[in-house]
């Protein structure tokens, strides 16, 4: 932190993806807020993410359009390698779906709207998007809906990265992806639209429209289009005609599904109806700000307790009595003979409740109608608490403070992967120093996919620009495909070194 790169002074790191660091910066020459991106020192020696990197940043600095963000400049200095990119202040859609659960049909349509409009200048631009998600969608505290991550864009013009198509063949997120890059096949703006349709499924359902189904996976559902089941919620919310538009996007064969064009024209046309023209950006700023939908956190579960009823006096009397009984039995028969009534409810109360300050003031009616809950009865029940929650409560983070989403998040990945098969010493002696294994990472890269496994233990799902961590030595990495032959290599990891281990399940397909 305060360090000068460039132009630009380090303020705070901010994320960390599977190939990069996300900084907070200022750009000193402008003073404004930035968002800097390095790649990652395992990769500098790697010369086809290093022109990725660079790829990425020409592809996007190529689109200037308000919903998309800016790239500001790509340099390397030292062996290191940067990114400095527009910076938002708000949250990414996934996020905010999180927290608010189905958004409503007039604030669906402007985010879905102006997601169109930025596909439809890519895509006249030669320039598909190929991992459209709703973590790649960015709404600021402003209420601006910009499109990030075009890091694995298939540029259709000459830019040096040609050579890298088929490359990027093998990226993309697994929920999101079309039938065709399944197989393996190059993305087209097809591609795009259904990832498109099933992020406006998303929206509003509130859930994906691709899952596991029984015995089939994610790839086996999207192969053979075995959607979601749509809930009552989505019927009632998203009018026919909108379910019968994200339907045609979901349309298996690439030729079926609308143009760009055609989509923007006619989701424009819905949220201009919606909206009655009231300005886009304020609708957005006020719904998301009432919703607590910048911030998850502040919309987790939140507890409000009901005031208790008021009891008829003769109840009250009836209770008083109950205590006084119940003060005798829990030995408090001492001070009631004594005739401290007061001191008996207070030791009678600690007795069955526990250590508590009962404050008292007035008669003693009054005092046990303002605390009978204290006191179990059978017809007196106590102080109930009721739970009011968003619809996606569980999957909220557990950080106390909203992390800044902006521009150059960038990755599928959100954190470091975890460990799959190095191990730590279970017990280790007081004055024995543990000794710590070597640590190496694979890298796995399958066409068209496949599952994962390291030493007979599952450990993802290609496309993943994950890095499995393992000890140091031999492991067996097999790749699972239930239309390919299964192929097993066996690599041998160096310590703080990453292996790659490419596939082409396509050269042993199974016979029908």
């Amino acid at each position: 932190m305060g360090t000068i790169i460039g132009n630009f002074e380090i303020l705070e790191q901010i994320a960390s993806g599977g190939m990069a660091v996300i900084y907070k910066a200022r750009q000193t020459t402008l003073d404004r807020l930035v968002v800097i991106k390095e790649l990652k020192s395992a990769f500098k020696e790697d010369k086809e993410i290093i022109a990725r990197f660079e790829q990425e940043a020409k592809a996007v600095a190529r689109l200037q359009h308000e919903n998309i963000v800016n790239v500001i400049e790509f340099w390397h200095k030292g062996g290191s390698y940067y990114i400095a990119m527009e910076y938002l202040d708000g949250a990414d859609l996934s996020r905010i779906l999180e927290s608010t659960g189905p958004l409503p049909l007039n604030i669906g349509l402007i985010i879905a709207s102006d997601i169109a409009r930025a596909l439809e200048y890519a895509h006249e631009r030669g320039i598909v998007h190929r991992d459209l998600k709703p973590s790649n969608i960015l709404i600021s505290k402003e209420g601006k809906v910009k499109l990030t991550d075009f890091g694995i864009a298939h540029i259709e013009e000459e830019l040096g990265g040609k050579g890298l198509t088929r490359a990027g063949l093998y990226m993309g997120t697994p929920a999101y992806m079309s039938p065709e890059q399944t197989d393996g096949k190059p993305a087209d703006p097809s591609s795009d639209i259904w990832s498109f349709g099933c992020v406006l499924y998303e929206i509003f359902s509130g859930q994906r429209a691709f899952a596991e189904h029984g015995k089939s996976t994610l790839m086996e559902s999207i192969r053979k289009g075995k959607r979601t089941p749509q809930t009552e919620h989505f019927k009632k919310t998203a009018p026919w005609r909108l379910r019968r538009f994200i339907n045609l996007c979901l349309k298996m064969k690439p030729g079926n599904r609308p143009t760009i064009q055609q989509s923007r024209a006619y989701l424009l046309s819905l949220a201009q109806q919606e909206n009655k023209g009231k300005d886009y950006s304020m609708v957005l700023k006020s719904f998301f700000e009432d919703k607590k939908g910048f911030n998850p956190v502040e919309a987790k579960t939140t507890v409000k307790q009901t005031a208790p009823k008021t009891l008829p006096l003769k109840k009250v009397v009836w209770m008083a009595t109950a205590v006084a009984i119940m003060a005798i039995i829990a030995g408090g028969g001492y001070a009631f003979l004594k005739g401290n009534t007061l001191a008996v409810i207070k030791e009678s109360a600690a007795r069955i409740r526990g250590p508590m300050k009962i404050p008292f003031a007035g008669t003693m009616s009054e005092f046990i109608r303002k605390n009978w809950s204290l006191f179990p009865s059978q017809s007196a029940k106590p102080q109930s608490q009721t739970t009011e929650s968003a619809s996606h409560a569980a999957a909220l983070p557990t950080q106390t403070t909203m992390p800044v989403y902006h521009a150059a998040v960038l990755l599928t990945q959100a954190a470091e992967p975890v460990s799959h098969t190095a191990v730590l010493p279970a017990t280790t002696a007081a004055n024995v120093a543990p000794v710590l294994p070597k640590i190496g990472y694979v890298r796995v890269v399958a066409l068209p996919w496949a599952e994962v496994y390291i030493d007979g233990k599952k450990v993802g799902l290609t496309p993943t620009a994950q890095r499995f961590q393992v000890t140091a030595g031999k492991h067996k990495v097999q790749f699972k495909n239930p239309y390919y032959k299964s192929v097993s290599k066996v690599v041998e990891v160096s310590s703080n070194r990453i292996i790659l281990v490419k596939v082409d399940l396509k050269k042993g397909r199974k016979k029908k």
